[in-house]
């Protein structure tokens, strides 16, 4: 516990520092970054893979503000019970797929719904996604922050879901892995699908 609040401390000294701009942030940031280094790297490490998860945020948001294509295709015809044709995959800019498997059912929509793929429709050169979202979610820690801000969820796994409905593909914000953990359902974002850019 003493090491994260002196890894809080070291990061709100060198935030503070490098937006004042002042002499001591270019002096000592690579202290800084040694002793953060450092301070992640012992013990059970668990807050190196939160940092990791962050610096490879921030690498992609970088590649996509430079990858503008937009490339869908719908895979594997099914039919619903009322002859419907529906699609069980999704294939979105080539980057990833969400389909029915239990790996790749799970999304993050752009208002934070964790949302579970159940068929995807196509009509009039429109794909849409059919879905459930859990109705009751929650951070999964909540120190040194909450883990909403890097949209890790947690919830029971007795979860109860609303009715099904259509989601438009620019309505994902990320595919979620999901895993259990302590009794409960987690999900993290799969940070290479963050920020894909559908049109």
């Amino acid at each position: 516990m003493r090491r994260l609040h002196r890894l809080a401390e070291i990061w709100q000294k060198h935030r503070y520092h490098a937006d004042t701009g002042s002499r001591w942030y270019s002096r000592a940031s690579g202290h800084t970054h040694k002793t953060c280094r450092d301070l992640l790297r012992k013990g059970n490490q668990p807050l190196e893979q939160v940092a990791n998860r962050i610096q490879e945020l921030s690498k992609l948001n970088n590649e996509n503000q430079k990858c503008n294509q937009t490339y869908l295709a719908v895979k594997y015809e099914s039919f619903l019970a009322t002859g419907e044709k529906v699609f069980t995959t999704v294939e979105m800019n080539g980057s990833y797929q969400l389909s029915r498997n239990i790996k790749d059912k799970w999304f993050l929509s752009v208002h934070n719904d964790i949302v579970e793929m159940m068929y995807a429709v196509s009509a009039n050169d429109k794909i849409k996604i059919v879905g459930r979202h859990i109705k009751t979610k929650f951070d999964f820690f909540e120190r040194p922050f909450n883990s909403s801000h890097i949209n890790v969820y947690a919830t029971s796994l007795d979860y109860e879901v609303e009715e099904s409905r259509g989601y438009n593909l620019q309505d994902v914000k990320c595919k979620l892995l999901c895993m259990v953990c302590n009794s409960q359902m987690v999900f993290i974002p799969v940070l290479t699908t963050l920020g894909v850019i559908i049109k």
